[in-house]
């Protein structure tokens, strides 16, 4: 039992205790977060090392806090140690896998590694933890700036304003987004924004210099670069600002001096070498250019940037086997790099390897379908292999792309000239005038100015200027890009006004001359080919055609070439070859479609006639032979489908027509009626033995076989259509009535056909005429 005096000395004992372990309790919770704060404090004033290791012991005395693991990680992300930042992330989220800021932290870290997917999966987490956390929002919006996903960019970037609009670093990230775009108002709003909150925010006054400084406000960026270099006088960003403006003010010696002390400062930054070396292009020094791009790629041989614009300079120092392996090199390290591929598209155009250039631009156009320049030079490449179709295509999309493209208007206006069609060539000429002055027009713009003044009236011509036997031409002084003499030009030009004026031999001679002076030039081979077979040399002129192919394999226009003459010489199955070729080159080609139609026809293949004189109307609807032609075979065929095609009907109808070619007139009669036998729904065989009957005199016999044609007819089609199978069938049994002399019936089939003739006033004198020779023919 204790005693009083006992209990009062357990109390006090107790008291005692608690007053002397109370605050050393106190103390200890007040040291973990004073060692936080100096952590923070370490990080922020650069001594890194020493904050790891201090947040690194934090760790492990208090496996659980968050905080430290944060500081840990974020201390090695400065320091560039990523491998060990990813290990230190990885085991705090297998702690707390709701730490949001170790989540942006890992982000960052897998965007650093190149896994862009992870990142953004990192700062999503990071938001959903931590709604209110403004840096993985920014991290997500510079993420989607890099992949070019504009709005989304724009929709984070908003979002972390919005979440921390106190936060001037927010205001001038999203400032720099709108400059990269070039929205300069936005951009200067922003970075205005964020000097309000913080008037020396060193990264937002190099904001406002950079935007006074692009859009030529130069009084202005001086003072904001003033500002910078108060600041930070011994920061090479402080001299590399003032650098740029001096070359944007055209202060170009100072801005290379300028731009050495940025140099001395820091050595590592490639920004720095970039300029320096834009600076000596200004002072045409090319050397000096190339050695800053050396420069920058020691520091960083992984720039495809730096490859790309070091082999452009070497380009104008004509070293293109450097500036090829820079090229390849930029595309090994970014396969995506579409200005590279049209960069080196043009090596290898100058170099005359049309199909290797053209394979570049189209990569180059896949990647990026806004590059206006890559549509302009795979458009030059198309007019060398005189594809003029696709050349004017792209042509007219780069300058939808690119409204004041001078080099692109200028070809174009050209093309459209050579081609007959000056009102056109009028249209980009005006263009040309309101953007540059004419007196300081370039001497090709000029020459094309006086052609089109010089051609009479501005009407479009119907046929092409430079039409020869059909197949179109093309040549103009703008080939000096691609062979660089003047002479070769100048002789092709006169050999071409040569074959129009048909004086062969002249054109032949100047064609050799090129080809016994210059390189091999496909041109020449090409235009003597043409000579040659005005001359009626078909033989040689395939040869030369086949040259001018061997030197270019693209130059659709010899296969052409090359078809006319096999079909001179009877040859279809070689017509329908090299016009098959030439549509692969350039499927816009009217004239390989009507040549490979008609040799079709020649062997038998009207399906194949049909087909490609389909095609000729579609690209030119106006083209009358093609109309024509499908007039005559739906008379002859009528509705043919893919079932019919297959048919031995169809066979027999197609070897009819072959026996009649070779001028066995019974065996196509014999033919036809197999035909029938087959399929006696067949309009095809009706007619064409009607008309082997009416070329034989069986009048009577061609009425039988067409009126069975018209009986079909009149179930595939209405009476009251304007169809054309039924007005020609009424026609044809008109024209077998009249020779027969049974002159109502002949009447009444001429008045059925013109009752089907509508407004056509073609069709409608052709059958009055008819009912004119009825009326003659009856009175005798």
């Amino acid at each position: 039992m204790f005693s009083t005096k006992n209990y009062v000395a357990i109390i006090i004992a107790l008291l005692s205790f608690a007053l002397i372990n109370l605050p050393s309790l106190t103390y200890a919770q007040d040291e973990a977060e004073t060692s936080m704060d100096h952590v923070w404090d370490l990080l922020y004033s650069g001594e890194v090392d020493e904050g790891i290791e201090l947040a690194e012991g934090i760790v492990e005395s208090d496996p659980e806090n968050d905080d430290a693991w944060y500081a840990w990680a974020w201390g090695l992300h400065e320091l560039e140690e990523y491998d060990e930042c990813m290990d230190i992330c990885n085991d705090a989220l297998d702690i707390n896998p709701s730490n949001a800021p170790v989540l942006n932290v890992r982000g960052i870290i897998h965007y650093i590694h190149g896994d862009t997917e992870k990142a953004i999966a990192d700062y999503f987490r990071s938001i959903d933890v931590d709604p209110d956390n403004f840096k993985p929002q920014v991290n997500l919006a510079d993420v989607y700036r890099d992949l070019a996903e504009y709005e989304l960019a724009r929709n984070y970037y908003d979002m972390a304003v919005a979440t921390a609009p106190d936060m001037a670093e927010i205001w001038t990230s999203r400032g720099h987004f709108y400059r990269d775009l070039d929205e300069s108002d936005l951009a200067l709003a922003d970075f205005e924004s964020a000097l309000e909150i913080d008037p020396l925010h060193y990264s937002a006054i190099w904001g406002c210099a950079e935007v006074y400084r692009t859009t030529g406000q130069y009084d202005l960026a001086r003072d904001n670069v003033d500002l910078l270099m108060d600041l930070r006088p011994d920061n090479a960003f402080s001299w590399l600002a003032q650098g740029k403006l001096d070359i944007a003010m055209g202060n170009i010696d100072v801005a290379v001096d300028t731009l050495w002390t940025a140099v001395e400062l820091d050595e590592t930054n490639t920004d720095i070498w970039v300029w320096l070396a834009g600076a000596y292009d200004e002072l045409d020094m090319p050397e000096q250019v190339v050695e800053c791009f050396d420069e920058a790629l020691q520091i960083d041989p992984a720039d495809s940037f730096l490859f790309y614009h070091r082999a452009r300079q070497l380009i104008e120092m004509d070293e293109l086997d450097r500036a090829l392996d820079d090229l390849d090199t930029a595309i090994d390290l970014d396969p995506e790099f579409a200005r590279a591929y049209s960069v080196r598209g043009q090596v290898y155009f100058d170099d005359n390897e049309f199909r290797t250039a053209l394979s570049d631009y189209n990569r180059a156009i896949d990647l990026d379908p806004s590059y206006q320049y890559a549509y302009y030079h795979r458009a030059l490449v198309h007019r060398a292999n005189m594809n003029v179709n696709l050349a004017l295509d792209d042509l007219d999309t780069a300058i939808e792309l690119d409204p004041e493209y001078i080099d692109a208007l200028v070809t174009r206006g050209r093309l459209l000239m050579m081609f007959g069609k000056p009102s056109e060539a009028l249209a980009d000429v005006e263009t040309l005038l309101d953007l540059v002055p004419e007196a300081e027009m370039a001497t090709e713009v000029r020459e094309l100015i006086d052609e089109i003044r010089a051609s009479g009236e501005l009407e479009e011509i119907d046929e092409p200027l430079m039409d020869v036997e059909g197949a179109e031409l093309f040549i103009d002084t703008m080939n000096l890009l691609i062979y660089g003499e003047e002479e070769i030009v100048d002789s092709l030009n006169e050999a071409l006004h040569l074959i129009q004026s048909r004086d062969y031999y002249e054109a032949i001679e100047l064609c050799d001359y090129v080809i016994n002076e210059f390189p091999p030039v496909p041109e020449a081979y090409y235009y003597r080919a043409m000579a040659y077979g005005g001359d009626g040399d078909f033989d040689q002129a395939i040869d030369d055609f086949t040259e001018a192919i061997d030197i270019n394999p693209d130059f659709a226009s010899a296969y052409i070439g090359r078809s006319f003459m096999y079909g001179f010489l009877g040859d279809h199955e070689h017509v329908i070859d090299d016009c098959t070729i030439a549509i692969g080159i350039d499927p816009t080609m009217v004239q390989a479609y009507l040549n490979r139609g008609r040799s079709y026809a020649f062997t038998g293949n009207l399906a194949g006639t049909r087909n490609d004189y389909i095609t000729v109307l579609e690209l030119d609807p106006d083209n009358e032979f093609a109309s024509e032609a499908l007039v005559r075979l739906e008379g002859l065929l009528g509705p043919i489908d893919e079932e019919l095609l297959e048919s031995d009907a169809f066979e027999f109808l197609l070897q009819a027509l072959v026996a009649n070619r070779n001028g066995d007139t019974d065996e196509a009669i014999d033919l036809c009626t197999d035909a029938i036998a087959e399929d006696p729904s067949f309009r095809g065989p009706y007619e064409f033995r009607a008309s082997l009957h009416s070329d034989n005199g069986d009048y009577d016999l061609a009425v039988i076989d067409l009126t069975m044609s018209l009986d079909l007819a009149l179930v595939e089609t209405e009476p009251n259509e304007m169809s054309f199978s039924l007005r020609e069938l009424y026609y044809n049994r008109g024209l077998a009535y009249l020779n027969n002399e049974d002159f109502d019936l002949a009447r009444t089939d001429f008045e059925s056909a013109l009752d089907l003739a509508g407004d056509d006033e073609d069709l409608i004198e052709k059958y009055n005429v008819a009912l004119d020779w009825v009326d003659s023919e009856e009175s005798g």
